[in-house]
């Protein structure tokens, strides 16, 4: 097919027994100006081999190996996109899938009607073996805006969810391919910060496999070099703000927070130096009164000690206003009613949360 209106771009490394689902939601699609771009990421032998099988199944899946430059699902997803040839843009990871066969029928009328529209974001469902057996979506629309949440880390879509026009991902360039994780993160905040335009529709509905770290190119990783590369994201993001945006009072405190917990995570690390830098850049940002920081200062001393942890962050729920307490992990809804995962999106198994 040599002119597809739709690009849906796939990194995969290994894992081709979770991928079959994807292709098959990918075949029985109503609409048909479709291609796949998969791109492996240095999988064993016999599994690249499985891969290519499954690309096999239909021309339009394209089977694209990295061979040299960094590797990881943001390099991935940047080489599939040099590769792609479609007006509309979609990435998806390998062991998620798309919904109904309606689903990028879907996601192209929306788009296609809206011109003014950089992007649009459709619902995701998350699933844990079989699609749909959670009949959970993946977060909510809730007051704050959308900058907010992804600061607060209350990560308010998933990357299945956005449909892109070609032309936006051109101005808005390539996925960070430095960091180990929170690359859908900062790819969305800088989307953000950029002023895109977009909308939230309920059609063209995605699944997303619940995160495992097993065989995941993206998954996190807890070490003093990856807490250096958030450090140096949150640093960036805050110069975005600065620059683009007025730093409101809900912006600045839900960035401050970041490098709140950033910082703890440093000393959960016996980094206190590097937790010193961030403390100091949450006060700089944050503008809070001494009492608060003083309470947030116990907290970053005592949040490792048994017991007394959980008290201190009793005691911060009763000071803070409830706007302000971070959002550190992820909402689900499952036929209207709310609740809330364990499992934070931004790509980060951190245990210590207020």
């Amino acid at each position: 097919m040599d002119n597809p209106r739709v690009s849906i771009i796939i990194p995969v490394k290994n894992r081709a027994h979770l991928m079959s689902a994807l292709v098959d939601s990918l075949v029985h699609q109503s609409f048909l100006s479709w291609e796949a771009l998969v791109v492996d990421d240095g999988s064993e032998a016999d599994e690249l081999l499985k891969i290519s099988q499954l690309c096999s199944r239909d021309a339009r899946i394209r089977l694209i190996r990295r061979e040299a430059g960094k590797s990881g699902a943001g390099a991935c997803r940047n080489l599939g996109f040099r590769h792609a040839r479609g007006e509309f843009i979609m990435f998806i990871d390998s062991d998620d899938c798309i919904s109904t066969p309606d689903c990028l029928a879907d996601r192209v009328e929306f788009l296609g009607q809206r011109g003014n529209l950089d992007f649009c974001v459709s619902p995701v469902e998350i699933f844990e073996s079989v699609p749909g057996d959670l009949a959970r979506l993946h977060n909510i629309v809730t007051a704050e805006t959308d900058l907010i949440r992804f600061l607060k880390r209350d990560i308010p879509w998933q990357t299945a969810g956005p449909t892109w026009r070609r032309k936006t991902l051109d101005r808005l360039g390539p996925w960070n391919e430095d960091l180990p994780s929170w690359q859908d993160w900062e790819f969305h905040t800088r989307a953000l910060l950029a002023g895109l335009s977009y909308e939230r529709f309920p059609d063209g509905r995605a699944y997303w496999r619940l995160p495992s770290a097993a065989g995941s190119i993206g998954a996190a990783v807890r070490s003093v070099e990856h807490l250096k590369q958030v450090e140096s994201l949150l640093i960036e993001t805050a110069q975005r703000i600065d620059k683009n945006h007025s730093m409101d009072r809900k912006t600045r405190r839900a960035l401050a927070f970041s490098f709140f917990f950033t910082a703890v995570d440093f000393i959960a690390l016996d980094r206190p130096t590097d937790a010193h830098l961030l403390w100091r850049a949450f006060k700089q940002v944050s503008h809070a009164p001494q009492w608060e920081i003083a309470a947030l200062e116990l907290y970053s001393r005592v949040f490792k000690w048994p017991g007394i942890s959980g008290a201190c962050r009793c005691l911060l729920h009763l000071l803070l206003p409830p706007t302000d307490i971070p959002q550190y992990s992820t909402t689900f809804r499952r036929c209207g009613i709310e609740g809330t995962s364990t499992w934070n999106a931004a790509g980060d198994d951190s245990s210590h949360r207020l």
